[in-house]
């Protein structure tokens, strides 16, 4: 797609949930973005035409003794009309410890 061509260009390393195309996935059509708990966010309603991607969900860290690496933090859910879950345009990904090799992207 276009962002993979814009970012190859750029010699760009991986980014999670971003580039390569393959780490995150279209979403479309009448929507409806609620935030998470503790979100900045506030709610919003997407048009039918718009296109938003949303990354792969990850774990998330919660629960007791899981020490896992990265964590997936949803900031904005999508839903469609009927209540689906759709994905999450907004996220972010805390990694914890030294830098991540491209590999463990």
């Amino acid at each position: 797609g276009r962002v993979d061509d814009i970012l190859a260009r750029l010699e760009s390393e991986p980014l999670d949930g971003l580039y390569p195309g393959y780490k995150s996935f279209p979403i479309h059509g009448k929507l409806r973005l609620s935030p998470t708990p503790g979100s900045p966010f506030s709610e919003m309603k997407v048009k039918a035409n718009a296109v938003l991607f949303s990354p792969h969900p990850r774990p998330s860290g919660q629960g007791f003794g899981k020490d896992r690496r990265v964590r997936f933090v949803s900031m904005l859910e999508a839903e469609s009309r009927e209540g689906a879950w759709r994905g999450a345009p907004v996220a972010a990904s805390n990694k914890k410890g030294p830098p991540a090799r491209a590999s463990d992207c």
